[in-house]
């Protein structure tokens, strides 16, 4: 137990350092990157409750991934300058032609990546769920007893 209250103390100290600095803290809290056990449970949530919440926010996740993993190589070309307008308009579709051979191959690329990656973590979400009943049928099978 002691390396838990070590690992702790030292990011409760990087929350305070970074607090100082003046920098901006976006990084999770403990709370919020744990899993609750059956054992350890917060003051104001239910683990059976958070480990839903987080549930629901990979769902979430995984579901805006799935929708934006595909990059799209064309995208409207337009221009809000009067004059210059068409001739930068077309100057830019020179350049998107020019330039097709070299960026689609790495756009595809990419895409497929994502759905890959999106692919994966769908996954690993379902495992995790699975566990998580797997866990649950071995405790109430530990209190029968």
């Amino acid at each position: 137990m002691q390396n838990k209250a070590t690992a702790t103390k030292i990011v409760e100290e990087a929350y305070l350092e970074i607090e100082k600095e003046g920098l901006e803290n976006d990084i999770p809290h403990m709370e919020q990157l744990v899993i609750l056990s059956g054992s350890a449970k917060t003051e104001n949530s239910e683990p059976s409750a958070r480990r839903e919440e987080l549930d629901n926010r990979i769902t979430g996740e995984i579901s805006y991934l799935r929708e934006n993993s595909a990059i799209r190589t064309y995208r409207p070309l337009v221009s809000n300058r009067r004059f210059l307008g068409p001739l930068l308009i077309f100057a830019r579709r020179v350049m998107r032609r020019l330039l097709r051979f070299y960026i689609e191959p790495i756009v595809i690329d990419q895409s497929n990546y994502n759905a890959h990656l999106t692919c994966v973590l769908d996954l690993f979400q379902q495992a995790m769920s699975e566990r998580d009943r797997q866990i649950r049928e071995l405790k109430s099978a530990l209190n029968k007893y």
